[in-house]
């Protein structure tokens, strides 16, 4: 069995981030997901992206942490609209002190708890 790898971006407007509501188990998340193989964290983060929101992002991307075989980057989106995927039923914009307070998936609530001792 072999490691999966995930970028996923902190994407933040007048103090809030974006996260995502899954279809699957209805659980938040950031944007972002699996890199396929052979893949660039950055590539793979663009490409997600691009599939979940129909957006691209802006060059240079800034790398904050890595949790587990996920690499997190600060990341701004080149648009201001979003158009949401099947794979998500909702998206919010939300200050990262209330994150927390969702149901997040395990990966998210990792990625949350750094966040805030980062007081991004």
């Amino acid at each position: 069995m072999s490691t999966e790898y995930s970028s996923k971006a902190i994407i933040l407007s007048k103090g809030r981030a974006l996260i995502l509501r899954r279809s699957k188990d209805r659980k938040w998340h950031y944007p972002g997901g699996h890199l396929n193989n052979g893949e660039k964290y950055i590539a793979g983060l663009a490409r997600e992206i691009r599939e979940e929101l129909s957006q691209t992002i802006l060059k240079s991307p800034r790398h904050l942490f890595d949790v587990d075989n996920t690499r997190v980057y600060q990341a701004k989106l080149a648009g201001k609209r979003v158009r949401l995927s099947h794979e998500h039923i909702d998206a919010q914009w939300i200050p990262i002190r209330d994150i927390h307070k969702l149901d997040l998936t395990k990966e998210a609530k990792k990625i949350t708890q750094q966040l805030q001792r980062m007081r991004i």
